[in-house]
């Protein structure tokens, strides 16, 4: 990204998979494996693949070098659920920990309390099963009274252990391509 810009008073959301960008006027920058859409009052960004190498404590910590800011909007697929919806938890069932080896970082502990690691403002709040793309993707049959989600769990961890306050929203797959981006700016 043009040297090491900082982006100021924007609302940083990160999606753990590329949005629906059809109705978003903005050029795609590249930096360290992810995808920089910086806009009036909105940066989105967005991973190559969600794995430990991108998604790194190290790795991440360089975005945080070209945003003013310590608050991060993730934004992750979810089934079961028809309404997009905020994340006040998550339990991680992908048999990943993007932390494990990669801690201590810089002055951090190696391991870092994660008991109050989303903002819970909002009313409509859930609980999510991150169970990883690949299984999110299959045709596993999956429990319905459970709320499944791609892979926020294994990206909240490593920006609450970066010390970004993390929000977090669900987005059902069948509104994915709906401007999901507009809706959480209009509902913090």
């Amino acid at each position: 990204m043009e040297g090491e810009r900082i982006i100021k008073n924007k609302k940083l959301l990160y999606f753990c998979h590329q949005p629906n960008l059809n109705d978003i006027q903005g050029s795609i920058e590249k930096h360290n494996k992810h995808s920089i859409v910086d806009l009036k009052n909105v940066m989105i960004i967005w991973p190559d693949e969600i794995s430990p190498t991108v998604c790194s404590p190290n790795n991440l910590s360089e975005l945080n070098k070209v945003v003013d800011t310590n608050v991060i909007t993730i934004v992750d697929r979810i089934k079961n659920k028809n309404n997009i919806t905020r994340i006040a938890g998550h339990i991680n069932r992908s048999g990943q920990n993007f932390l494990v080896g990669s801690t201590p970082f810089l002055d951090k502990p190696q391991f870092p309390d994660m008991s109050n690691l989303y903002d819970l403002r909002g009313n409509k709040k859930t609980t999510v099963h991150t169970i990883g793309r690949e299984r999110y993707l299959s045709t596993e049959r999956l429990n319905r009274k459970t709320v499944w989600s791609e892979s926020i769990a294994l990206v909240a961890i490593v920006f609450s252990y970066l010390g970004f306050t993390v929000e977090g929203f669900g987005v059902p797959d069948q509104k994915t391509n709906e401007n999901t981006v507009q809706f959480i700016i209009n509902n913090p």
